[in-house]
């Protein structure tokens, strides 16, 4: 089964369990897609969060009950739709809605939500801009690639402090940049600063030199070795913006994937910076995707 049919049963999948919880994990297993792409696979396809399509759709799903089913409370209506509390439900309702469930009981404005129904349409529109020309991806035989990282758990505010300590941890113990090449395993895509950011900030590291570091790591609990294992990598290079390089990943996660005879390894995205990787309106990188034959 492609790409496409698989996600068309997620599709299916989520309108018939809006009312319960929508673990990535299950949706993943139905598509065959390892979860830390998953996400950018859903985004590629139909050019939308996943999770901003689930709340579309359970608002959706509520406003169709505030305005014809007058027996059901608003508190039930905010349980199916999975919210904690009415109050949450009522917040979030009114900032979709622009009126709150109880105003919008008494008098659905009807053309705002029908408004609010056209991002649905984008599921079903052409977005592709990008051609294999503007991101000419290769496939790549990588052998593996022994490495020291720190795992940053946190929200993305807070990257650049990983980032500095890694770079203090290289600077210690002569691992510079020169020499040693620079890593980000790439396991979700924030959309703010508030938003959790799983990535592992990485640095290549000699044999020998892992060997002499053994114990340094071993005793702390930040870092750890790792390594990037051998196999066939789809990938391409990135000079430019933050911004155009979404655009790229949409393109390899999406047209690319979809037309190859490709699938996805668990390994996570991974960023190789060739840059310092403080400007994101200049961003040197090159893209690694692990790949294995369908």
């Amino acid at each position: 089964m492609n790409i496409d049919l698989q996600f068309e049963q997620v599709l299916t999948y989520i309108d018939n369990h809006l009312d319960q919880s929508l673990e990535l994990s299950i949706l993943a297993r139905l598509t065959e897609v390892p979860v830390n792409h998953f996400e950018c696979v859903f985004q590629a396809l139909y050019h939308t969060r996943l999770d901003d399509y689930i709340a579309l759709l359970r608002i959706l799903e509520a406003a169709q009950l505030l305005g014809f089913d007058k027996q059901v409370s608003i508190e039930d209506i905010a349980k199916s739709a999975g919210y904690g509390s009415v109050s949450a439900f009522n917040q979030t309702f009114l900032s979709s809605i622009g009126q709150t469930p109880q105003e919008f009981r008494l008098s659905p404005d009807w053309g705002n939500l029908f408004h609010k129904q056209q991002p649905l349409k984008t599921l079903a529109q052409g977005h592709d801009s990008l051609t294999e020309a503007d991101v000419h991806i290769t496939i790549e035989t990588l052998e593996s690639i022994p490495l020291v990282l720190i795992r940053h758990r946190a929200e993305a505010q807070y990257v650049p402090q990983s980032v500095k300590a890694l770079a203090a941890f290289r600077q210690q113990h002569q691992l510079l940049p020169t020499h040693s090449r620079t890593f980000h395993f790439i396991y979700n895509q924030p959309h703010g600063i508030d938003d959790n950011y799983h990535i592992d900030i990485a640095a290549s590291v000699p044999v020998e030199k892992a060997t002499s570091l053994q114990n340094r790591v071993k005793q702390s609990p930040y870092f750890h070795f790792a390594e990037i294992p051998n196999g066939h990598y789809a990938v391409f290079t990135h000079r430019g913006t933050a911004a155009d390089l979404h655009k790229k990943l949409a393109y390899l996660y999406g047209k690319w994937l979809v037309s190859s005879d490709y699938k996805l390894c668990e390994q996570p995205l991974i960023f190789e910076r060739l840059d310092a990787g403080l400007d994101s309106s200049d961003m040197h990188v090159k893209v690694w995707l692990r790949i294995t034959d369908r």
